[in-house]
């Protein structure tokens, strides 16, 4: 409909991770650990207890643990994520494989049609690239469906629902081809050839939810822990 110009950059989650990650020395950063709770005392002090039964205290504990967070439910435990009434359709391929790359070439592409939107814009390689063939496209369509749609949409090939999203690779045959025509219906081609090209497309529901403040005391909620 129309051109917009905009000053922004496209990245992806695995060039953040890498920035931020190698800013943490390594004996500060623990990995495989789950945490299962957390309670802040009386004097001030935060316990974080881990699954295997270890327990770390700190003055500051900051949840950044996504929408089923466990700081927020520690913190307002009647607040519950609920189902936001839409899903959302996502891709992530290699330039190489895209059938015209020419189009997203001009920044963001968006698509607006009956139940939602679409974005598509290119971010880095998974190492970081940025030359010609060394990127990839991220991709997404958000749909409004009834929580009866949304339920046979998260179930992944082997019969099994997800509450909340179905990973790549686990997508039905039959969950593939309803994308391929969701992008065909209501998109241009040059949009439905690239989502009908990315190998292992996947599917999350989307949930909000409410809190009144996203501190409290010494611990603190932030990112979709906190939304």
């Amino acid at each position: 409909i129309w051109d917009q110009p905009a000053a922004m950059w496209g990245t992806n989650w695995d060039v953040l991770y890498g920035q931020l990650r190698k800013r943490v020395p390594d004996d500060r950063y623990l990995q495989g650990c789950d945490a299962t709770g957390l309670e802040e005392t009386n004097d001030g002090i935060v316990r974080v207890t881990l699954a295997d039964g270890t327990m770390h205290v700190f003055d500051l504990v900051i949840c950044a643990d996504g929408y089923d967070s466990i700081g927020r439910r520690a913190l307002y435990p009647d607040r519950e994520i609920e189902y936001a009434g839409y899903i959302l359709w996502r891709g992530l391929m290699p330039e190489m494989t895209v059938p015209d790359i020419e189009p997203f070439e001009r920044g963001m592409v968006m698509g607006v049609y009956a139940f939602g939107h679409g974005f598509f814009y290119i971010v880095p390689g998974r190492s970081g690239g940025l030359a010609t063939g060394e990127r990839r496209l991220n991709w997404g369509i958000y749909q409004v469906v009834t929580d009866e749609e949304a339920a046979n949409l998260l179930t992944d090939v082997n019969g099994v629902t997800h509450r909340t999203s179905v990973p790549p690779g686990a997508v039905s045959g039959g969950q593939i081809d309803y994308a391929h025509r969701l992008a065909k219906d209501h998109f241009p081609n040059f949009i439905a050839d690239a989502v009908c090209a990315t190998p292992d497309p996947f599917v999350q529901a989307i949930y909000d939810a409410e809190i009144p403040a996203y501190h409290k005391g010494r611990i603190c909620v932030i990112g979709d822990a906190s939304t």
